[in-house]
């Protein structure tokens, strides 16, 4: 009771100086932190096998970006064949447009002297560079390579790809 009788108010400073901590603690807590450009962009893995040639086909792992904005297709080679496949570094971005498939101008210039062997019945996992990850436009588009199987004494070309889309603000889905 004495306690509570003897109760002097603050001062006005204090209750200022409690005023200003509570705002900068809610400023802190109401705003985004920035984002890091070296995460992963958020996918949903796709099932689908997109192939001319069965048994040779590619898989996702992750779409990511690097630090200085690149885009990084993680792939998968499947070949559950018994036959010999090779891949190398050639890619396309391609975009559906009025049901057509079009390069988009973000596709690379891709020097195609690097092959890597694909044995039968076996797996190898490729990252492939984007130069400018600039995909502005929403819309559905297909991550394609080529690849050649050895059939006899010749290799035949063919290509397989993974759909993917673009949503309104650039979020990528698999």
């Amino acid at each position: 009771i004495k306690s509570v009788l003897n109760y002097k108010k603050p001062a006005f400073w204090i209750i200022l100086a409690a005023m200003i901590a509570c705002i900068a603690v809610a400023v802190c807590f109401l705003t985004n932190p920035p984002e890091d450009e070296t995460k992963p962009i958020q996918a949903e893995i796709s099932v689908d096998r997109h192939t001319e040639h069965a048994g040779v086909y590619i898989s996702m792992l992750s779409v990511d970006k690097n630090e200085g904005g690149q885009g990084i297709f993680n792939v998968v080679w499947h070949n559950d064949t018994n036959e010999e496949a090779v891949f190398g570094e050639a890619f396309a971005i391609e975009k559906k447009v009025a049901g057509e498939w079009k390069e988009t101008d973000d596709a690379p210039t891709a020097f195609d002297a690097i092959a890597y062997p694909l044995e039968p019945y076996s797996s190898d996992v490729k990252s492939y560079i984007l130069e400018h990850f600039d995909l502005p436009e929403a819309g559905i588009y297909r991550f394609v390579v080529p690849f050649s199987v050895k059939e006899g004494d010749e290799y035949v070309s063919y290509k397989t790809w993974v759909l993917f889309s673009v949503g309104p603000a650039g979020n990528v889905a698999l």
